[in-house]
């Protein structure tokens, strides 16, 4: 019973393994990369703890898309919606924010809004910290290397059974 479920947890983690792997995979190729909102600048767009999608490949800007960009002041990636562009600049403004943010640079974007999954960013957090990760990574191998011993055991015992039975 116990290796029963042993398995099952293995298929499990296995999966989820594949799925994100997969996952990482299809955002490279289609040029996503995923952001972990820190604020609730944007709300109620999207809160902190959200996860953004944004394609990071070639994309027109336009008053109300939301953008990702690189401050220089903060030294961190923002999220907001572009309010104004001019021929090289745009200005941000978070949605719960009253001013808008200083002009940046249009080069400065780092990608273009495409998806929010809520709660999602938390995760992403995370396992961005290498600690964090090395757990995560940890555990599942763990776990599917106690189901292959268990189910090897089995095997064996099975085997040493039907040897002594045949004498």
């Amino acid at each position: 019973m116990a290796a029963m479920v042993l398995r099952q947890l293995e298929a499990f983690v296995v999966g989820v393994m594949v799925l994100l792997l997969s996952a990482w995979l299809l955002g490279i190729i289609l040029h996503l990369r995923i952001l972990s909102i820190q604020t609730n600048s944007m709300q109620p767009t999207f809160s902190a703890g959200d996860a953004v999608v944004v394609r990071t490949a070639t994309y027109r800007l336009s008053v109300g898309d939301i953008v990702a960009y690189k401050s220089l002041v903060h030294g961190q990636t923002i999220t907001h919606r572009i309010r104004a562009i001019t021929d090289s600049q745009i200005v941000t403004q978070g949605d719960a924010v009253d001013t808008a943010d200083a002009a940046v640079p249009s080069k400065q974007v780092t990608g273009k809004a495409i998806l929010v999954i809520s709660a999602l960013g938390r995760i992403v957090t995370l396992l961005h910290n290498p600690i964090w990760l090395l757990l995560v990574l940890g555990t599942a191998i763990v776990l599917v290397l106690s189901a292959e011993i268990t189910a090897l055991s089995q095997r064996v015992s099975t085997l040493r059974y039907s040897i002594a039975y045949r004498k």
